[in-house]
């Protein structure tokens, strides 16, 4: 039912903002096994390519956040260029920076030490400086682990 997928995008995406990552978490899970194929994300074996899929499908999903929300992807702040930035237009609101990591079969890494390594990117590199120059103060760091359609995520606020 159409009303039903709007319902969840829209709580998906009121979730991030507010920082209720469970709730996104939960129903973003929801939307990459009912939108990816085994083929999306599997037969990318390279890292950045797999990646690049995840990327394309949470810009597509944060589109719905354009009346409040400035959203950028792949510019520098800091000493790098993060994967995903949502920037309040109203900077008493969250801050949001999203790194996204392929886990790594050939190390054995776990999704969850995948996720570890996208926050410890995010504060290496200080993707929140942006942030914190337009006067936001209260920032989430989200790291999406991915491996095929399986997805973790960790956050510090």
């Amino acid at each position: 039912n159409q009303s039903i997928y709007s319902d969840k995008y829209h709580m998906m995406l009121k979730g991030l903002v507010n920082g209720d990552l469970e709730t996104f978490e939960a129903v973003f899970r929801e939307f990459v096994l009912k939108s990816f194929s085994y083929f999306d994300t599997a037969l990318n074996d390279e890292e950045k390519e797999a990646e690049k899929v995840y990327h394309a499908f949470v810009l597509g999903l944060l589109l719905g956040l354009s009346g409040t929300h400035e959203v950028k992807s792949n510019r520098e702040s800091g000493y790098g260029r993060y994967d995903v930035m949502v920037i309040p237009l109203d900077p008493v609101q969250l801050g949001i920076i999203i790194e996204f990591k392929k886990v790594n079969t050939l190390k054995k890494e776990t999704l969850e030490e995948a996720a570890v390594a996208a926050l410890k990117q995010i504060e290496q590199k200080r993707y929140a400086q942006e942030l914190t120059d337009r006067g936001i103060q209260s920032i989430i760091q989200l790291g999406i682990a991915f491996q095929g359609k399986e997805v973790y995520m960790k956050s510090v606020v």
